[in-house]
């Protein structure tokens, strides 16, 4: 039996991270507020997340939009028209709005009914989300540069206020996937050792060109993708398996109720009887198991580090335009580090994984699927950025404990120069002397500091520069370094 066959029906939601920025501080409607939208899902995200995250999240229904499919197969043309529907969700921590003009949002595109055929499901995150091209022929993908405007016009409608501007992820962009395979084939194929996992490693090629977004997956070796998919694959029921790769988290899930699987229910276990009941109400597929709320939460986690890493790179960048950084600069940029590192504390506390999800393996698949992606931990994504700007505030403070030990020692200088006026005084009155010129003592003393007093300035001025541009040229040079390595 083709793999194929397997595929009864398929649901996708492609999340495509961003932020917005705000032009006031102070918007007229919260994100957030009374007028929060319907969602998506009929089975409720409490039980997967706790309140507080769930209480910051805002859901709003951008429209629906129909996208024409097109791509080549053997050479021979194929398209389709797909209907699809688009959300998006914002995430306002308040804590007092430590960032007020930038919220971090994820962009859902729904397909309800997707293709079947494994080709036509490969397409579609391509047509949706993924660049056109590759390298420095690539170009950004002209369904999300439209839908960007729409975006805009749909959340100044929404919160009452002008939109500066709105940043779409050019790398964490992934999607979820939903596929119901009829469980009699598979039990007609494999047996009473029936199983989706078998399902999957029998069709290794075709889920990891699914996974991967791999349009040539006929032309990878079998070993090779054997190997990823034991890697990323994901549960212990028969009846359905998670595949965690770097750009996807698809449920392969069996059509048959999973109450006729766990045949027993233990009567302290009625919250989870009453899950899997609505479960079994719950007609979109990409609801079940919570995959929707997963996609959502690593969303939003990847547009908070995309924003706070561009902020840390703005902030840094401030050090490196400036010429020659006086004591008051470097006191400005030091606070809006130390403003900076309180936000980042704030998410940091905020969105770890450990501290929103109820369930452990909800927990799991969250960090298997950062891991898929080459990246740390949400935690160790913000730890490490607020260790970089530890770095930075510390030759910051260092520079001006410098300076004001430069001053103390200046004002010492200045008294000594003071002290030597008397004694250079006397001198020059005996020279004047010597050419019969006569002048009170106080006035030859008194007119002698201000000379030494200037002649000490115009020495003192070029050196004192010159060591002021060293100190400065540091502070760049350390900041640069760091804006270096972020990027």
């Amino acid at each position: 039996m083709e793999c194929a066959d397997f595929i009864q029906r398929a649901e996708m939601v492609i999340f495509v991270p961003g932020y917005i920025t705000l032009n006031s501080r102070n918007p007229k409607k919260s994100i957030n507020g009374d007028s929060k939208e319907k969602e998506l899902c009929k089975v409720k995200p409490d039980f997967f997340f706790e309140k507080p995250y769930l209480d910051r999240i805002a859901e709003l229904e951008v429209g629906k939009e129909c996208v024409e499919i097109r791509y080549e197969i053997n050479g021979k043309p194929k398209w389709f028209t797909l209907p699809v529907s688009i959300r998006i969700s914002l995430l306002d921590i308040g804590e007092e709005k430590l960032t007020p003009n930038y919220i971090p949002m994820a962009v859902s595109i729904h397909v309800e009914n997707a293709p079947t055929n494994f080709d036509d499901l490969i397409a579609v995150p391509f047509f949706l989300a993924w660049r056109n091209g590759c390298g420095s022929e690539s170009s950004p993908n002209p369904f999300l540069d439209e839908l960007r405007g729409k975006i805009k016009e749909s959340l100044e409608k929404r919160l009452e206020e002008p939109i500066s501007e709105i940043i779409l992820s050019e790398k964490g962009r992934f999607f979820i996937a939903s596929i119901e395979v009829p469980w009699e084939k598979v039990r007609e194929n494999f047996g009473d050792d029936a199983s989706i996992q078998k399902v999957v490693t029998n069709c290794p090629r075709e889920f990891y060109g699914l996974a991967v977004t791999d349009e040539g997956y006929r032309a990878v070796k079998n070993e090779h993708a054997i190997e990823k998919i034991k890697d990323w694959i994901h549960g212990n029921r028969v009846y359905f398996e998670e595949i965690v790769s770097p750009t996807s988290l698809i449920l392969v899930k069996a059509d048959k109720k999973r109450t006729d699987f766990e045949k027993m229910t233990l009567p302290e276990c009625n919250i989870w009887k009453e899950y899997v009941l609505a479960h079994e109400k719950e007609r979109k597929m990409v609801c079940h198991h919570g995959i929707f709320y997963q996609g959502q939460y690593i969303a939003l986690t990847f547009s908070t580090l995309e924003m706070l890493n561009f902020l840390v790179k703005r902030t840094i960048k401030d050090v490196k335009t400036k010429n020659a950084l006086q004591e008051e600069d470097i006191g400005k940029i030091l606070q809006d580090l130390k403003n900076l590192k309180i936000s980042l504390e704030s998410y940091l506390k905020f969105l770890s994984p450990k501290r929103v999800s109820k369930l452990g393996g909800i927990t799991l698949i969250m960090e298997k699927m950062y891991e898929a992606r080459g990246l740390s931990t949400f935690s160790v994504e913000l730890e490490e950025a607020i260790e970089t700007l530890t770095k930075v505030m510390k030759e910051g403070e260092e520079l001006i404990e410098k300076r004001l030990e430069r001053e103390k020692f200046q004002h010492l200088e200045i008294g000594i120069t003071l002290l030597e006026a008397l004694p250079i005084g006397y001198v020059g009155q005996w020279v004047l002397q010597a050419f019969n010129l006569n002048f009170p003592t106080p006035v030859v003393v008194g007119a002698t500091a201000p000379l030494l007093l200037g002649a000490w300035w115009l020495y003192k001025l070029k050196k004192v520069k010159k060591w002021e541009k060293e100190q400065a040229r540091a502070f760049v040079t350390m900041a640069e370094k760091i804006l270096d390595s972020l990027v």
